[in-house]
This record gives C-alpha cells, sequence and structure tokens, in this order.
C-alpha cells in the first residue's frame, strides 16, 4: 500500500516540478491578482458615479481589497447593501 502512495505522491510531485505547469500556476496567480485590483478599480469608480460623497469611493475599494482575501463573499454582499 505504501508503495502504491509513493507512487501517487512521485507522480503528482513530477507533474508539479514540471516547467510548463510553474509556468501555468504563474500565470493563474498573476492574473487573480490583475482581476482582484481590477474589481477594486471598478467598485471605486462606481462609487465616485453613484454619491457625492468623497470619502465612499475609497471606504468601497479599501473593502474590496481588504475583504477580498478572507471574506470574499462577505464583502460582495456588504457592497451590493450599501451601495445606492
Amino acid at each position: 500500500m505504501e508503495d502504491i502512495l509513493n507512487t501517487i505522491g512521485e507522480t503528482i510531485g513530477g507533474f508539479f516540478d514540471n516547467a510548463v505547469v510553474q509556468f501555468a500556476i504563474q500565470g493563474m496567480a498573476v492574473y487573480i491578482v490583475i482581476l482582484w485590483l481590477a474589481s477594486a478599480y471598478w467598485a471605486f469608480r462606481d462609487m465616485q458615479a453613484r454619491t457625492a460623497n468623497p470619502v465612499v469611493p475609497y471606504l468601497a475599494a479599501a473593502l474590496v481589497v481588504g475583504f477580498t482575501p478572507v471574506f470574499f463573499l462577505f464583502g460582495i454582499l456588504v457592497y451590493r447593501i450599501i451601495r445606492p
């Protein structure tokens, strides 16, 4: 049984050690970070267009940046509630 598990572990490790797979993982990570920052910018611009308060757009962008890593769904819910 241990031989089978070792073989599976070596196969999976070999797959993730492949340069193409590493490049694809890094590309996905960069894409997610760009998408995250773009969503913060979108929230900022959306709140600028919807409110006259100069602080609220910065608060909306800060909520996206602050809540996304930990509370992604909660951040979206709060934004949808406070959005005018």
